[in-house]
């Protein structure tokens, strides 16, 4: 079965979407035996589309996503479209064009102090990192729902029904959710085989994780994917190590989670990243300028714990984490 990892917390402001756009990148950057790079999807399903920003640029998603949201490739539009029962004749997924340039971390103009512009060309072509973006109509999706009545049992399956016919161009495909439970969020469970979880170690994101294992799992259940829907990483973020609250909140979550392991099924073999990801001033420039974690200095301790995630992922028997 397709590898496709959602990446999810109801709270925001835990790096979510930071995560999301960074272990998709470092999927298309990790080196494979064969020369042949992975070929990744970002789906962002996220109405606030920070994810498709974050990798184009607000000018070109704004240009040529945004306000082209009836005629470009974006997701609402695919979306509306089978719910109306319409054929999918279109690109919809976007990814480098016929002369090989991809607007994905692609080449960015910015304002000089002077007033003036100058363009940067990214440091390479991702032309194996492809994305489905989001625009802001997604708000909107439920409504639609109202053109076709036959959507009632089904109308969770959209996004699997979708991303199926794709399903043999991509090794992994990662998913930026919304930070509630969404018919949009639950599009994306429906569809995946694995979780990602980023936290903060506080007594809110800590307390607010009860809900989300139990929503996840009562999903599961209901819905045909007990057993085959795993909480697979979680991630610490946003932290001070040397506080003792980080340790002491991330044991709460480690005995939760031992708890919950029974009745839960998701929590079989969840794992926590030793070293979580902070949001340093690197990462937060790195964001500004619409580059990747990947940039960073492989010594980086940003970029470190990125591949550390890519290797949980594609080699998980073989990353000693810290396992509940």
């Amino acid at each position: 079965m397709k590898k496709v990892y959602s990446v999810i917390n109801f709270k925001g402001g835990v790096c979510k979407t930071t995560l999301a756009v960074n272990i998709a990148a470092g999927l298309a950057n990790y080196p494979q035996p064969n020369g042949i790079p992975l070929r990744i999807l970002l789906v962002d399903i996220d109405p606030q589309a920070n994810a498709s920003v974050y990798m184009l640029g607000e000018d070109y998603w704004r240009e040529n996503i945004q306000d082209k949201a009836k005629t470009s490739p974006n997701l609402y539009r695919v979306l509306v479209d089978k719910i109306k029962g319409k054929q999918i004749d279109y690109e919809f997924i976007i990814k480098p064009d016929d002369d090989g340039k991809n607007p994905v971390f692609g080449e960015r103009k910015f304002k000089r102090t002077d007033g003036t512009y100058e363009i940067r060309r990214a440091k390479q072509n991702w032309s194996n990192l492809h994305l489905l973006s989001s625009v802001n109509s997604l708000f909107d999706l439920p409504k639609e729902y109202g053109y076709n009545t036959k959507l009632a049992d089904n109308k969770h399956s959209l996004l699997a029904d979708l991303l199926k016919t794709r399903y043999d161009e991509y090794d992994y495909i990662i998913i930026d959710c919304p930070t509630h439970f969404s018919p949009l969020t639950q599009n994306a469970i429906s569809v995946s085989t694995n979780i990602i979880v980023p936290f903060v170690p506080d007594y809110l994101s800590t307390y607010g994780m009860n809900e989300l294992f139990s929503r996840l799992s009562e999903y599961a259940d209901q819905n045909g994917k007990g057993g085959l829907l795993k909480v697979d990483i979680l991630i610490p973020t946003l932290y001070n190590e040397m506080s003792q609250d980080y340790h002491s909140f991330v044991k709460e979550v480690q005995d939760m989670i031992i708890k919950k392991r029974g009745p839960q099924r998701i929590l079989s073999k969840a794992h926590i990243i030793n070293s979580g990801f902070k949001r340093t001033v690197a990462v937060s420039k790195l964001i500004e300028d619409h580059r990747p974690v990947i940039d960073l200095p492989i010594s980086h301790e940003s970029r470190k714990t990125i591949n550390l995630i890519v290797k949980a992922i594609i080699q998980p028997t073989k990353i000693k984490r810290k396992k509940i």
